[in-house]
């Protein structure tokens, strides 16, 4: 994807400066797409998928981050918070915890973008591994299905999935989702 159709130059020194950064950096457009990832997020947040071209709360998960970049597109401004990230791989008790800047940028006059920088916040995962929570557990299990329905409607209602193997194969791994998220609301009443 072109982050700038009009500009060549411009979008490889823009992909340039992105890659060499050392913490995860994204580009979302207006409509809340992933136009590039650098190779730091790409690691962190899709090791095994793509990113590009896919709603940033279906990879990552957070309806507050959508509400930042939705923020700095409506007021032109920076804007930054905390908040936990449940990664691909990873256990369920183990959220990471980033500190987020959103940085609106302007490409051209009728191209507007949004960096997301995501550096890890060290010692907000150690604060959240002293001291327990129940109920942040139960939120954090059941975090893990419903992203993996939500991502497999998001594609089916993209068009994303026409293979009629595919679509079953999406269809049963969102009935096994579901199966787990009737475990975890059973295992809330004993």
């Amino acid at each position: 994807m072109d982050l700038d159709p009009e500009s060549p130059l411009k979008n490889v020194l823009l992909e340039t400066v992105l890659e060499g950064l050392m913490h995860a950096c994204l580009l979302v457009d207006g409509t809340d797409r992933i136009l590039f990832s650098n190779e730091a997020a790409k690691t962190l947040f899709m090791p095994k998928g793509r990113l590009l071209g896919r709603k940033l709360e279906t990879v990552l998960a957070d309806r507050q981050l959508s509400q930042l970049v939705s923020d700095c597109f409506a007021a032109g401004r920076s804007g930054s918070l905390a908040c936990a990230l449940r990664l691909p791989g990873e256990a369920w008790r183990d959220d990471r915890h980033f500190l987020v800047e959103a940085v609106p940028l302007l490409l051209s006059a009728e191209r507007r973008l949004v960096r997301l920088a995501l550096r890890p916040d060290e010692q907000a995962d150690a604060d959240a591994k002293a001291v327990p929570n129940p109920a942040a557990d139960v939120l954090v299990q059941l975090r893990g299905p419903l992203t993996v329905v939500q991502g497999y409607l998001e594609n089916l209602l993209d068009g994303m999935i026409t293979d009629p193997v595919a679509l079953r194969q999406s269809l049963l791994t969102m009935r096994r989702s579901t199966i787990q998220i009737e475990r975890i609301l059973e295992n809330l009443r004993q």
